[in-house]
């Protein structure tokens, strides 16, 4: 498995920190009780404990320690895990000076969530773009229906080819539309996805169905319960 994509998931979820976990007191010497303090969560960010194995790990050691230089404490803070209790001295040694294992690690880290970050945000943007688009083609196709509704007039013509000359009264005027309006015309048509155009007859069903229904509720909601009781009485 790419060890990048592997990475971005343990990125995603984070450091293991069971701040709310009772960890137990294990025997270190003859009746020396020690344990893990979560107290350390706080002043180490990258710190995880495992409650199974009570050991603590260092996140970004873990995730670059193939891509960094040897780390302070070798395999205890990255495989074998640290359970060094009673020398919490050795957490804040182990981050070294500017060149450290730890600090090329914390800024490999740094790097990739940036990337991270820049990718979310672009994938956001263009979603935003393609909701922004679907709801210009949806309300072009409701002004074209409402107009048509409202006139009585028939929706289909008996060519709706793109050569016929005459499409019938919802795409020509729908057309019209697009041309009068840029906003629109850069969206619908011709420039809209060939599955989310929504002009097809059975979209133009739907839309009215979905209206006829709203249209009904709202009237039954002006008219109030008391018309309808006096129906029933």
């Amino acid at each position: 498995m790419d060890h990048e994509v592997v990475r971005k998931e343990y990125i995603q979820r984070g450091p293991c920190q069971p701040k709310k976990h009772k960890i137990s007191k294990t025997e270190f010497e003859e009746g020396i009780m020690r344990r893990f303090n979560p107290y350390w969560f706080k002043k180490y960010a990258w710190l995880e404990y495992s409650v199974s194995k009570d050991y603590a790990y260092f996140f970004y050691c873990y995730l670059f320690k193939n891509e960094t230089t040897k780390v302070a404490g070798g395999d205890a803070f990255v495989i074998n895990g640290f359970q060094g209790w009673n020398k919490p001295c050795r957490l804040k040694k182990h981050i070294g000076g500017v060149k450290s294992a730890h600090n090329q690690a914390f800024e490999k880290f740094g790097n990739l969530k940036n990337r991270q970050n820049s990718i979310q945000a672009s994938l956001n943007q263009q979603c935003e773009q393609v909701k922004s688009e679907y709801e210009i083609r949806l309300t072009t196709s409701l002004h074209c229906l409402r107009f048509l509704l409202l006139q009585g007039l028939a929706f289909h013509g008996h060519d709706e080819c793109e050569e016929s000359s005459n499409k019938g009264n919802y795409l020509e005027l729908y057309i019209w539309y697009a041309d009068k309006n840029d906003e629109v015309g850069n969206v619908v048509l011709k420039n809209a996805p060939k599955n989310n155009k929504l002009i097809a007859p059975k979209i133009q069903k739907q839309i009215i169905n979905c209206r006829a229904k709203e249209t009904t509720k709202e009237i039954v909601e002006d008219l109030g319960k008391d018309y309808f009781g006096i129906l029933v009485d």
